[in-house]
């Protein structure tokens, strides 16, 4: 009998600790997707100033969160979108004079990535088989 307690102890926590770090990296993947959306909006009007404050504190975020993603997730795919976040700074520092085509650019392929990211975590008979 204590073997089926401590069993099901171990199986709740663990179905526990799985719904927790879907919450978290669902939490974590809408707002940088919705950071991205902002900072687009803000390029698309101009406001390069405002746009490179809030990709910093979006790569600030990333990073400050960077730690727990790496225990739930492959660090490939958080590596690709440190390195796009990186990449739409450096573009928002030095902007070309062709429209800014690097940025856009690099920030759709960020959002792709984090869509992506969410996507594969949510458990689906797509991600099971």
């Amino acid at each position: 009998m204590k073997k089926l307690i401590l069993t099901s102890v171990i199986a709740i926590v663990s179905v526990l600790i799985c719904v927790l770090s879907l919450s978290y990296v669902n939490t974590v993947a809408q707002y940088s997707e919705n950071s991205l959306k902002n900072i687009q909006t803000l390029v698309s009007n101009s406001q390069y100033k405002s746009a490179l404050q809030e990709i910093t504190e979006l790569n600030k975020y990333w990073q400050d969160n960077q730690d727990l993603l790496s225990v739930i997730l492959h660090h490939e795919i958080l590596e690709e979108i440190e390195e796009s976040l990186s990449l739409i700074k450096s573009s928002l520092e030095y902007p070309d004079n062709s429209d800014n085509i690097n940025f856009w650019l690099e920030s759709a392929r960020s959002l792709i990535k984090i869509n992506n990211l969410k996507n594969t975590e949510e458990p689906s008979l797509a991600n099971i088989f």
